[in-house]
C-alpha cells in the first residue's frame, strides 16, 4: 500500500507573559503601555505615582544591584523564612484613625493610616518584635493586624501575601489565646516590613 510521511505540525510559539505595574498589577494594554523603571529596567509601573510608592516599599533598596550584591545582603535573611507586607494602607483605608491602648505609658493612643506616607521608623535597622493577630474571618479573606508594643504604626497583613499563610498557620497551631495571637521578630525595610516566621517569640506583657 502507498504511503507517506507528514512532518508534524510545528509547535504553538509561547504564550506572550502579561508586563504588569511593579505596585499595583494593572496590566499593561495597546492603549496604556507601562513604562520601565530607568535605573535597572527591571520592573514597569502604570504611573509616576505607583513608581513613587513602589521605590519608597523597597525598590530603592533593590534597584541596580547585581545578584551578587543582592545575595550578600540578603543571605541570613533568605536562611529564615519571612514574609514582607507594605505599611502603607489600601487607598480605601487612607485617612482612617484606628484607637488602641499603648503599654508603652501612653494611655490611649491613635494610629492614622496612609496610603502615601510610610509611618515613621522608631526602630531605625534593628529587628523588634510584632503582634500578629490572625482575624477570626479568616476563612473569608481577612487580613491579619500587625502593630508593634509603641504602636508606631498598624498595618494589614494580606492572606495572598506570599509566605503569609506559613505564618498564619504557625500561629494557629502554637500562638496565644487558642491560636489568634502570635508575637514574632520583625525589621522594616522602607515603607515595607519583613517578619521572620521561623519561631515564635514569648509573649511579652503587652
Amino acid at each position: 500500500r502507498p504511503s507517506f510521511l507528514v512532518p508534524p505540525p510545528p509547535p504553538p510559539p509561547p504564550a506572550k507573559a502579561h508586563t504588569t505595574c511593579a505596585m499595583c498589577g494593572v496590566e499593561e494594554q495597546r492603549d496604556a503601555r507601562l513604562k520601565k523603571c530607568i535605573r535597572c529596567l527591571s520592573v514597569c509601573y502604570c504611573s509616576k505615582e505607583c513608581q513613587a510608592l513602589h521605590w519608597k516599599s523597597g525598590h530603592k533598596a533593590v534597584c541596580g544591584k547585581s545578584a551578587d550584591q543582592l545575595r550578600a545582603s540578603s543571605s541570613e535573611d533568605l536562611a529564615r523564612p519571612s514574609v514582607v507586607m507594605s505599611l502603607l494602607a489600601p487607598p480605601e483605608q487612607d485617612g482612617k484613625a484606628i484607637a488602641m491602648m499603648s503599654h508603652t505609658g501612653q494611655g490611649m493612643v491613635s494610629v492614622r493610616l496612609s496610603s502615601t506616607k510610610p509611618p515613621r521608623n522608631i526602630h531605625g535597622d534593628a529587628e523588634f518584635v510584632v503582634k500578629v493577630q490572625v482575624h477570626q474571618q479568616r476563612a473569608a479573606g481577612e487580613p491579619c493586624m500587625v502593630y508593634d508594643e509603641a504602636r508606631s504604626f498598624i498595618a494589614y497583613l494580606k492572606l495572598e501575601t506570599p509566605g503569609a499563610q506559613s505564618l498564619v498557620n504557625l500561629i494557629e497551631m502554637r500562638g496565644e489565646r487558642n491560636g489568634i495571637k502570635g508575637y514574632l521578630a520583625a525589621r522594616r525595610e522602607g515603607a515595607s516590613l519583613r517578619i521572620f516566621h521561623d519561631r515564635l517569640l514569648p509573649a511579652p506583657a503587652w
